[in-house]
């Protein structure tokens, strides 16, 4: 009944012409950028064609850059500039392909951010570990500033084979990291009216577009300037692991070598482009009505004339590394 009484028609379309996806990827040191084929649907995957690209230009504030880009993972293209953009200075790409037309997209570095201390507040409540962590910085984001934040923290060899226990093959033959990525809520409890998201960012080269999922996904946390009180802002991460044993801190790990992980908090301000961009794939993949079919998917963004997708910048990172013991207080 509640179903049927909010129930509204929409009808889909499936008339779009086929388009070139652009993601570019702006920083002090590098700009980074790939293209894809954007097929409508219907289209079996073995026929998307590859985008041939008939000439590509960048600049930085009007002035050409290079044309001798490094090549890493395939079809990401990798410029670096060593440190010569700085907060202000304008990325421009252009792009002309061969039957999809041109691509014009555009960014500016975002003013540097830092960080200025880390503290935690961690409660167990019988075995549902909740940490709060209280992020601070060296000036409080103004309005329109967007912060990104990566958070990790080094896994103890108990863990990881608590973690992997359930494969079939040996741990040492596995390609398992020591480094486990932190996905804090995306909700803030002084304003909950503002949104906060989070990508997995393969920092600096580009946004994932599909689902983070287990293993190497590093959640990228992206918060804007109203979530920030006095400089700071509060993140939760909570962790059922300990329920089963093998977490740090669960009876399993205090028979085991003393082990204390080193937390490290990494932040860089993001372009506006850089936070709408990132929200529109959060809300894909948060939004459960569009993605069952019973409300139309509301969650398209793009600067990218001619194509889809985003041209973002961010700034220089700011980094702080803990050891636990040093975050909770301890001697």
């Amino acid at each position: 009944m509640a179903l049927s009484g909010c129930k509204f028609g929409f009808e889909v379309e499936n008339d779009a012409d086929p388009g070139v996806y652009l993601s570019c990827i702006a920083s002090p040191d590098s700009i980074s950028y790939y293209l894809r084929y954007a097929s409508p649907l219907g289209v079996n995957a073995g026929d998307i064609p590859d985008v041939k690209v008939l000439e590509s230009s960048i600049s930085v504030s009007g002035r050409p850059l290079g044309r001798n880009p490094l090549i890493v993972e395939d079809d990401i293209k990798v410029y670096p500039v060593g440190g010569m953009l700085g907060s202000g200075d304008e990325v421009r790409i252009r792009v002309r392909t061969e039957g999809l037309g041109e691509l014009d997209a555009r960014t500016a570095i975002p003013q540097r951010i830092s960080l200025d201390s880390v503290a935690l507040v961690r409660t167990d409540m019988m075995g549902i570990i909740m940490d709060d962590f209280t992020i601070r910085l060296d000036r409080q984001p103004e309005e329109g500033e967007y912060v990104g934040l990566f958070m990790s923290r080094t896994v103890s060899p108990d863990e990881m084979n608590w973690d992997w226990g359930w494969m079939e093959e040996p741990l040492d033959s596995l390609e398992v990291s020591d480094i486990k990525y932190l996905s804090p809520a995306t909700t803030v409890a002084n304003n909950a009216d503002v949104e906060l998201c989070q990508v997995d960012f393969c920092w600096p080269r580009y946004i994932r577009t599909w689902y983070m999922g287990y293993g190497q996904d590093q959640p990228f946390t992206v918060i804007p300037a109203a979530a920030f009180r006095n400089k700071e802002v509060s993140l939760m991460v909570t962790s059922f692991s300990a329920i089963y044993g093998g977490y740090p801190g669960s009876e399993e790990e205090a028979e085991a070598e003393p082990f204390d992980p080193m937390y490290t908090f990494t932040v860089m301000s993001v372009s506006e482009e850089f936070y709408r961009y990132s929200l529109a794939v959060h809300r894909s993949r948060t939004d459960f009505l569009a993605l069952m079919g019973l409300a139309p998917a509301q969650f398209a963004w793009s600067n990218v004339d001619g194509g889809f997708g985003l041209c973002g910048a961010i700034s220089h990172p700011s980094t702080i590394e803990l050891p636990l013991s040093e975050l909770l207080g301890e001697e």
